[in-house]
């Protein structure tokens, strides 16, 4: 105001201002402050405007930078926590689920064992298991992180152009194409012999895989390394590399549904899903029938006893495409002693020879 106040036409009238009886004084006076409060008045919207937009961008840029940052070691630790929490409800209620539909509904039934099955585990299986579930919240922190900057993820909870079908659910089956894609791959080159022996060969010491994600996750830590941050990698794929709008919705809808798959594969629950249409094989001959199999448990049990096949994680396409494809067969020779009391989880044959021991020590 008082800047204002300093031009030729205010020192004109403050001059001039010492007569308040002369009308042009007055006059001049009334226009200069007129003149100084529109002033005033425009200054000050432009300043506050200036400086709500930069405050604004402030805020913005610092929950950009800061928002991962603020976090303290209590956040981590509950945040931890309810990840690993998350995975052993989830082997409960597989178990529970996969024992009631058997037990009470009839609706599936149990894979007979044939490979021999892993009755007690060592210490070192339990070291392995403990690592890699320790691992498992520092990986789920780092792929939201990268979703949290990607460009084309989405976070808004609305319906609408963020969350839809096209951001929802489209991207699932590539998602899980692009996945397998990789891990089958990776799969493969762990059975190649001179790898073999130093990193996969642990997770083949159950032939016949029984206890869901603790069986599914008892791999060597570099092995399971390498396979979870195969799932960001998808993700990075589908984002970055094809330009795909992505929401989280669908990343934790692909992580559920893949632990969830991971963990069957490592049970003997029979389960599998089809489509109507196409072509797939039966389990009892070559003949081909009306039905196109995507996901099947049996899949990955035949690769526990037959090593060489079947190297997909959730689905047998890509080894129907590398060839690497074998089909199960209920014809193949089943060991009576070898099938498992399900109620304890152990082989007929362990609970007869720990009978025998306990017989010879009373």
């Amino acid at each position: 105001f008082f800047l204002h106040c300093l031009d030729s036409r205010t020192r004109y009238i403050t001059q001039s201002v010492v007569n308040l009886n002369h009308p042009a004084s007055i006059f001049h006076l009334c226009l200069t402050f007129r003149y100084g409060i529109d002033a005033t008045r425009n200054m000050t919207r432009n300043l506050t405007s200036s400086l709500l937009s930069s405050s604004l961008q402030s805020a913005t840029q610092g929950m950009d930078d800061d928002c991962f940052g603020e976090l303290n070691f209590l956040h981590y630790v509950m945040f931890a926590a309810f990840i690993l929490s998350a995975l052993e409800l989830l082997n409960f209620l597989i178990k529970l689920s996969g024992e009631t539909a058997v037990t009470r509904f009839g609706s599936i039934s149990y894979i007979p064992v044939r490979g021999k099955h892993l009755d007690e585990l060592s210490v070192k299986d339990y070291f392995f298991i403990s690592l890699n579930k320790a691992a498992t919240p520092p990986f789920v922190y780092f792929l939201l992180r990268y979703l949290y900057f990607e460009p084309n993820s989405q976070w808004d909870l609305s319906f609408g152009e963020s969350l839809s079908v096209t951001t929802v659910l489209l991207p699932l089956p590539f998602l899980f194409i692009i996945y397998d894609f990789f891990y089958t791959i990776l799969h493969w080159a762990l059975h190649i012999k001179a790898v073999y022996g130093y990193i996969h060969k642990h997770h083949h010491h159950q032939k016949a895989p029984s206890r869901a994600n603790v069986d599914a996750v008892n791999v060597h830590p570099i092995e399971f390394f390498l396979g979870e941050y195969n799932h960001l990698l998808a993700v990075f794929i589908w984002c970055n590399v094809c330009g795909m709008r992505l929401h989280i919705v669908s990343v934790v809808l692909f992580l559920a549904l893949g632990g969830t798959m991971a963990s069957l594969n490592h049970t003997r629950f029979d389960i599998e899903i089809s489509l109507p249409f196409g072509f797939s094989r039966t389990t009892s001959s070559k003949r081909p029938r009306s039905k196109l199999t995507i996901y099947d448990t049996k899949a990955h049990d035949v690769h526990h006893r037959i090593p060489q096949s079947n190297y997909g994680q959730y689905i047998m396409f890509w080894d129907w495409i590398f060839g690497t494809f074998r089909p199960y067969n209920k014809n193949d020779r089943i060991n009576p002693k070898a099938q498992l009391d399900h109620k304890i989880g152990k082989s007929l044959e362990y609970i007869e020879i720990e009978e025998s021991s306990l017989k010879k020590l009373s």
